[in-house]
């Protein structure tokens, strides 16, 4: 199960390795951001996400999927992740990946993902993904 715990601490791997300034440039055959590049290597910060995890894209999923920018979700309802993954991240994964798509550098974009998690979380969802009283 991909955790919000988990989501974010591959996030800020893919930060890490990027680093904190690095702007994603979308490849130039496409209007959006691609999870992998033809070579299935990962190229956006939620294609970092989905490399950590072990997953490989086949083509039929580069064909059908690799320019949808709800992919963490269809990857959890599809099972294509072991055990799915939780709202909290899915919804971190899609806010990370939405500041991207902005060209904020991945370092804000993760930070700016938290903080949207923290404020705009209803109560109850925030006492369970964060351990905060509601």
């Amino acid at each position: 199960m991909l955790t919000y715990e988990k989501a974010l601490e591959l996030l800020m791997r893919a930060v890490e390795e990027k680093g904190e300034d690095y702007c994603y440039e979308e490849p130039s055959e496409f209007d959006s951001c691609i999870y992998f590049e033809h070579d299935a290597s990962p190229s956006c910060i939620v294609g970092h996400v989905l490399h950590y995890l072990g997953f490989e894209p086949s083509e039929h999923w580069m064909a059908a999927y690799n320019v949808d920018q709800h992919v963490p979700c269809i990857l959890g309802t599809f099972g294509y992740l072991t055990g799915g993954l939780t709202a909290a991240a899915c919804l971190l994964l899609v806010a990370a990946q939405g500041y991207q798509d902005q060209a904020y550098p991945w370092g804000e974009c993760v930070l700016r993902a938290v903080r949207d998690m923290e404020e705009d979380m209803p109560d109850d969802v925030a006492a369970y993904v964060l351990g905060v009283a509601a």
